[in-house]
């Protein structure tokens, strides 16, 4: 269960959740009250056997999208099953949903929900992982 102010929070997508992308599903654009291009720090990397990126901890400028969404305790729900993510530190995630710092493109730095991969897959999977130099999903070439 969300507290009331973690659902006001808008989400960080930088990959295929982004307007346009395969996996920006109906109950996002139902609910998808606007949004902006924003970025975190981080790395992101591409995950061939799955062919899609994975925002883990870094020093960079990750770029992406901030959503802010309407009924975030029914997109959310859907969400994590596409991410992976079954509950908070769950051995077995895929990615975990975390609260990160984002930053916007006026400047100004927000709180909001992304999925984040488990670093246990990069470790047990080292070769499927490469790092994309754009960090920028939109404008890499797998």
């Amino acid at each position: 269960m969300l507290t009331h102010q973690e659902n006001e929070l808008p989400i960080f997508v930088y990959g295929t959740l982004m307007l346009g992308e395969r996996n920006y599903i109906d109950i996002l654009h139902e609910n998808l009250e606007h949004h902006e291009a924003a970025s975190v720090k981080g790395e992101l990397y591409y995950y061939r056997k799955e062919d899609y990126p994975a925002l883990a901890d870094g020093i960079h400028t990750v770029k992406g999208q901030l959503f802010y969404v309407k009924n975030l305790d029914k997109v959310l729900p859907p969400l994590d099953v596409i991410e992976g993510y079954i509950a908070p530190n769950h051995p077995e995630n895929m990615y975990d949903r975390k609260i990160l710092d984002v930053k916007t493109a006026s400047g100004e730095i927000k709180k909001a929900y992304a999925y984040v991969i488990n670093p246990r897959l990069i470790e047990l999977e080292p070769n499927e992982f490469s790092l994309m130099e754009t960090r920028c999903w939109k404008t890499f070439k797998g």
